[in-house]
C-alpha cells in the first residue's frame, strides 16, 4: 500500500509539472501574440501606398545612378588626363632615347645611322613638300592657259590689221617708190580699214585682259602696260612682235602723213 500511495504522489506531481509547463508556454505564446512589435499585429498597406513607397525607392535609386554616372565621368576624365600625360612622357622618353644615342653612338654603325637619318629627313621634307608643289603645279597650268588664250587673241588681232603682209614686204625694199606703193594698194588699205583697225584694237584689250587674270592666278607672270613705253617709268619688252612700227621717214615720206591713233598700244 505505501508503494502505491507513493507511486500516484509521483504520478500526480509529473502531471502537476506538465501541466504547469504547459500553461507557462500558452501565456509566452499569448503574451507574444498580443505584443504589439509582432508582424501579425502590424497594420496591412493599402495599394497606393505600396506604390508611393516604390516610387521613393525608385528616386532613391536613380539618386545613385546618378551620382555614380558623375563619379564614373569624373574617372573618364582622370583617365583621359592620364593618357595625355603618359603620351607627354613618352615623348619626353623617346628624346632622351634619342639624345642617348646621339651621345652614344656605336663607331661602327655612325656612318649608317647618320645615312638613314639623312634619308629619314629628306623623306620627310619630300612629303611636305609635295602638296605645295602640286599647287603650285595646277597654279602655272592655269596661268598658262590664260597666256595661250591671250597669245592666240592677240595673233588674232595682228592678222586683222589689213594689209600685214604687204606692209612686211615692203619693208625689204628699203629704196620703195612711191608708184611701188600705189601698185600695192597700201594707201588704200591704211585709209578703208578703219573698222579693221577699231577690232584689232579691241582684241589686243582682249589679249590684255587675259594676260592680267595669268596675272592674278600667278604672281610671277609679267603684267603688260597699256601705255606707251616711252611715257613709263621703265622700258619692258615682255614679247616680240613680228610687225615692226619703226619706219625711216627718210625712205617712207608719204607714210607721215598717217595717223596710228587706232593701233592697240603695244610695250616695248
Amino acid at each position: 500500500k505505501k508503494k502505491t500511495h507513493h507511486g500516484l504522489i509521483n504520478h500526480s506531481n509529473s502531471e502537476r509539472k506538465a501541466l504547469d509547463l504547459l500553461h507557462h508556454t500558452s501565456l509566452k505564446t499569448l503574451s507574444a501574440t498580443l505584443s504589439v512589435s509582432n508582424p501579425l499585429r502590424q497594420r496591412r498597406l493599402s495599394q497606393e501606398e505600396l506604390y508611393l513607397e516604390a516610387i521613393n525607392q525608385t528616386k532613391v535609386q536613380e539618386g545613385l545612378v546618378k551620382e555614380a554616372e558623375q563619379r564614373f565621368a569624373e574617372v573618364e576624365g582622370m583617365q583621359n588626363s592620364l593618357c595625355e600625360k603618359k603620351a607627354t612622357l613618352d615623348g619626353c622618353v623617346d628624346q632622351l632615347y634619342q639624345l642617348y644615342e646621339d651621345m652614344f653612338v656605336d663607331p661602327a654603325a655612325a656612318s649608317a645611322n647618320v645615312l638613314e637619318r639623312m634619308i629619314h629627313s629628306e623623306i620627310a621634307e619630300l612629303r611636305r613638300a609635295i602638296p605645295k608643289t602640286e599647287s603650285s603645279l595646277d597654279t602655272i597650268g592655269n596661268a598658262q592657259h590664260l597666256l595661250y588664250q591671250a597669245r592666240t587673241t592677240m595673233e588674232v588681232a595682228m592678222k586683222l590689221l589689213p594689209g600685214a603682209a604687204g606692209f612686211l614686204d615692203a619693208q625689204l625694199k628699203a629704196e620703195a617708190s612711191k608708184d611701188w606703193w600705189d601698185l600695192h594698194g597700201v594707201s588704200l588699205i591704211f585709209a578703208s580699214a578703219r573698222g579693221c583697225f577699231i577690232s584689232a584694237r579691241d582684241k589686243a584689250y582682249e589679249a590684255y585682259a587675259l594676260v592680267e587674270q595669268a596675272h592674278a592666278v600667278w604672281a610671277d607672270v609679267p603684267v603688260i602696260s597699256h601705255e606707251n613705253w616711252k611715257n613709263g617709268t621703265k622700258i619692258s619688252r615682255p614679247f616680240s612682235l613680228p610687225l615692226s612700227f619703226e619706219i625711216p621717214s627718210s625712205h617712207y615720206h608719204h607714210l607721215q602723213s598717217l595717223s596710228f591713233t587706232h593701233f592697240p598700244t603695244y610695250p616695248r
